[in-house]
């Protein structure tokens, strides 16, 4: 920022410490543990997608920006890590 200021876009607090975070358009996604957290910054609803059954790695917008790229291992096979492909609402 040219002006020095930092500004939060949006508070994960209650959930946990975010990390992958990812801005495209009007959308901030972010890990937080094994779930995947979409905020839109213009309204600030929040949608997520977890399941216990895996494991989540990085994540990435598809160039639409209405998709979310993700690397996934279910458990308990850990070293089988697939690509799935999150339709955004």
């Amino acid at each position: 920022m040219a002006t020095g200021r930092s500004v939060v876009v949006h508070d994960f607090a209650p959930l946990g410490v975010p990390v992958d975070a990812s801005v495209q358009a009007d959308l901030l996604a972010a890990r937080i543990g094994d779930s995947l957290h979409v905020v839109d910054l213009t309204t600030g609803a929040m949608s997520t997608f977890a399941d216990t059954s895996w494991v989540l790695g990085a994540i990435a917008f598809s160039p639409d920006g209405r998709h979310i790229a993700a690397e996934l291992a279910r458990k308990p096979q850990l070293n089988l890590i697939d690509l799935y492909l999150f339709e955004l609402p």
